[in-house]
C-alpha cells in the first residue's frame, strides 16, 4: 500500500517538525516580550502570533491526515494478515487440527492480525514523531548551547539502550503470556464445541476445574507482564525526571551568567 504508506509518513513528519517548532517560536515570542522595548514592537509579536496560529494549523491538518491514512493502511494490512494467516493454516494436515485447540488457533491468528495494529501505532505515533522533535530539538539547542544539547544526546542515548534492553529481556514473558492466552481460549472454545459430549459424560466438573487452571495460569501471567510493565514506566518517569532537573540546573547557570533568555528556558522545558 505504497500511496496510504507515503502519506502516513509524510504527514507525520510534518506534524512532528511543526510540533517541535512552536516552543521556538515561543521563546523569540518572550524574548521580544521580555527583552527591551524597540521600533514597531507590537507587529512583530502580531507576526508571532499569527505564526505560531499557522504551524499548529498545519500540525492539525497533518495528525487529521496522518489518522486518517494510518486507519485506512493498518485496517488493509490487517486485512492482508489475516487472509495470509487462513491460507496458510488452511495448508496444514487433518492430524494438525485434530490435536490442536480451535480457540487456541483462532486466538493466534487474531493477535497475529492485531500484532501489525499496535505495531504501526507504535511507530506512527510514539517512535518517528519523536526521532523527528529530539532531532530538531538537538539542532536548535546545539546552535544556542551546545552543552544542553549534549545533556538530551547522553540522556536519550541512555535511555533507548535500558528501554531496548529491557524490552529483549521481557520479550519471553511476552511470548509466554501470549502462549498461555491462546491455551485458555482454546480450552473455552473446545468446552463449547464439545458440549454435548461434555453433558452427554457429565464431565462439567472437570471441564470446570481445567478451565480455572488455565485462567488461574492467565492471571500470573498477565499480572506479572503488568507488574514489568509498571517497573519499566517508573524507570522511564524517573529518567525524565533526571533530565529535567540537570537541564534546569545548566540552564540557571547560564543564566547567572547572562547566556541564558526567559524564551530559551521556555524552550528547553
Amino acid at each position: 500500500h505504497p500511496v496510504a504508506i507515503t502519506l502516513s509518513l509524510v504527514a507525520v513528519v510534518v506534524s512532528s517538525t511543526c510540533i517541535a517548532l512552536i516552543p521556538y517560536i515561543f521563546k523569540l515570542f518572550l524574548d521580544t516580550v521580555s527583552g527591551p522595548r524597540i521600533p514597531n514592537e507590537n507587529s512583530i509579536l502580531i507576526a508571532y502570533a499569527v505564526l505560531i496560529f499557522i504551524v499548529g494549523f498545519i500540525t492539525w491538518v497533518g495528525w487529521r491526515v496522518s489518522h486518517l491514512s494510518v486507519a485506512y493502511l493498518a485496517s488493509q494490512v490487517m486485512a492482508d494478515l489475516r487472509r495470509r494467516a487462513f491460507a496458510y493454516l488452511m495448508e496444514h494436515s487433518h492430524q494438525f487440527f485434530t490435536s490442536t485447540f480451535t480457540g487456541s488457533l483462532v486466538q493466534r491468528v487474531n493477535r497475529f492480525a492485531a500484532g501489525y495494529d499496535r505495531l504501526a501505532d507504535r511507530f506512527f505515533y510514539d517512535i518517528l514523531p519523536t526521532a523527528v522533535q529530539v532531532s530538531i530539538i538537538v539542532y536548535i539547542l546545539a546552535k544556542s548551547h551546545v552543552i544542553l544539547a549534549v545533556v538530551v544526546v547522553v540522556w536519550l542515548s541512555s535511555f533507548i539502550l535500558w528501554n531496548y534492553y529491557l524490552a529483549l529481556w521481557k520479550m519471553k514473558y511476552d511470548v509466554s503470556r501470549a502462549a498461555q492466552d491462546s491455551k485458555t481460549g482454546g480450552q473455552l472454545a473446545d468446552a463449547i464445541t464439545n458440549q454435548q459430549t461434555v453433558e452427554l459424560y457429565k464431565s462439567q466438573g472437570f471441564e470446570n476445574e481445567l478451565y480455572e487452571k488455565e485462567t488461574g495460569l492467565q492471571a500470573l501471567a498477565a499480572r506479572f507482564n503488568w507488574q514489568v510493565s509498571g517497573i519499566i514506566d517508573g524507570v522511564q518517569s524517573f529518567f525524565i525526571l533526571v533530565v529535567e532537573f540537570l537541564v534546569l540546573y545548566i540552564g540557571i547557570h547560564l543564566w547567572d551568567k547572562g547566556l541564558m533568555t526567559v524564551g530559551m528556558f521556555v524552550l528547553v522545558q
